[in-house]
């Protein structure tokens, strides 16, 4: 099977790749909301041991505050028919 190679409508730099028919869509987590506490969760139970102290509920903020679009922090999401695959973050 052939790799489906997609150019992604709002960000034009962005090449998405699917071995099927569902190509994987990157977006900024700011266009999706609903995904915060799900990913704040996720981030929390990989990452708590980096930042000690730090709650679920201010992990949550802290993401929420990072969703910006064309800025610094920004927070995007690869997302398969609305599902939440992963994140990545820009930060300085």
């Amino acid at each position: 099977m052939q790799p489906q190679r997609v150019c992604h409508d709002t960000l034009p730099w962005l090449i998405s790749v699917s071995l099927d028919k569902r190509p994987m869509q990157i977006e900024y987590l700011a266009d999706y909301p609903a995904h915060i506490s799900e990913l704040a969760r996720l981030h929390f139970e990989e990452w708590s041991y980096l930042c000690p102290g730090e709650s679920l509920e201010g992990r949550t903020a802290r993401l929420r505050s990072s969703c910006g679009r064309n800025a610094i922090p920004s927070v995007v999401v690869a997302l398969e028919d609305e599902e939440l695959l992963g994140s990545a973050m820009l930060v300085a």
